[in-house]
């Protein structure tokens, strides 16, 4: 299989921390996105010139990270987190959707601050980290009731990015339960994939 990636999204780190959950990162060959430059390969395998993109086992090109992610479930050998007939399905469907969501949040952050027009109102970014901060807390409380699978594996990567790109986003004090999350970022697995390589 290919992957198509950046060292720097975190969308491709999610897939990267996956394919070793799953024990399939030795079958992955990665491949440099080349966004902006020659994208040839990249638009052969997404047709919107975005990552991550997997060519998978029977050469079917994937795209969106969560579409790679349900498909790497399907033919890994670990947990399998997203198989609809889990007990834990929808809880675990609505924890990746509020890690994606404030993934997303930050990512729109960045890329406002990336254009930022002289008549662009403030309230926009206000808008984004009052976004990211609430789903924070909505996750701080999920993971005192108790820590999903999905949590577990996940959500250190979009802390450890939040702290990486945006840390005036991230009050780190006032998510304890969130900082034990972030500790595990020192394991192999996500040391590997980490942004700052």
């Amino acid at each position: 299989m290919k992957l198509f990636y950046s060292q720097s999204s975190p969308y491709v780190r999610l897939v990267r921390v996956f394919a070793h959950h799953h024990n399939l990162a030795d079958e992955i060959e990665l491949v440099p996105g080349n966004l902006g430059k020659d994208e040839t390969e990249l638009r052969k395998a997404n047709p919107l010139g975005k990552i991550p993109a997997l060519i998978d086992r029977n050469n079917r090109c994937l795209y969106d990270s969560r579409t790679i992610l349900y498909y790497l479930d399907e033919i890994g050998s670990g947990t399998k987190l997203f198989d609809s007939h889990n007990a834990n399905y929808i809880d675990h469907q609505r924890d990746l959707a509020l890690l994606i969501g404030i993934l997303e949040h930050g990512v729109a952050l960045i890329m406002d601050k990336r254009r930022k027009l002289d008549d662009m109102p403030d309230f926009m970014q206000e808008r984004w980290v009052y976004g990211i901060r609430l789903g924070l807390q909505e996750l701080d409380a999920i993971v005192l009731k108790g820590l999903s699978d999905v949590l577990a594996l996940f959500a250190p990567v979009i802390l450890d990015w939040l702290n990486f790109r945006l840390p005036e986003a991230y009050d780190q004090p006032k998510f304890s339960s969130l900082g034990k999350l972030l500790n595990k970022i020192d394991n192999e697995v996500y040391r590997d994939s980490s942004p700052r390589l």
